[in-house]
């Protein structure tokens, strides 16, 4: 068993070595007091090469779930709802940017539900 933390004699510096960091995942779940009705999942994807800015200095892969995902996905759940028979029923969602955009507004306005 391999402990969490590690111990030092006093006064000498606490050096550890760190793991690389797992995948970032984007889940997006939809469910009812029927069960649940649709899951969505976002797996970045990964480059072997390092991508650099213009300046030169490292740039962050592209990950997460933005509009044009959350559109599909409300696509998706739409669909099911009409699929099974379950009409007239409340969409509800926080506050995250993507879902306040003019395209997941649109989605879910004609939708009808």
């Amino acid at each position: 068993m391999v402990r969490p933390v590690a111990w030092f004699k006093k006064g000498e510096p606490a050096e550890v070595d760190v793991e690389a960091e797992g995948t970032n995942l984007s889940i997006l779940g939809c469910m009812s007091a029927y069960g649940l009705i649709a899951l969505s999942q976002q797996v970045p994807k990964s480059s072997r090469k390092k991508q650099k800015t213009p300046l030169g200095t490292k740039r962050a892969l592209p990950h997460g779930t933005n509009s044009s995902h959350f559109v599909l996905f409300v696509e998706e759940v739409v669909s099911v709802l009409n699929k099974i028979g379950l009409k007239n029923m409340y969409i509800v969602m926080d506050n995250a940017f993507i879902h306040k955009t003019p395209e997941v507004l649109k989605a879910i306005r004609d939708s009808k539900h």
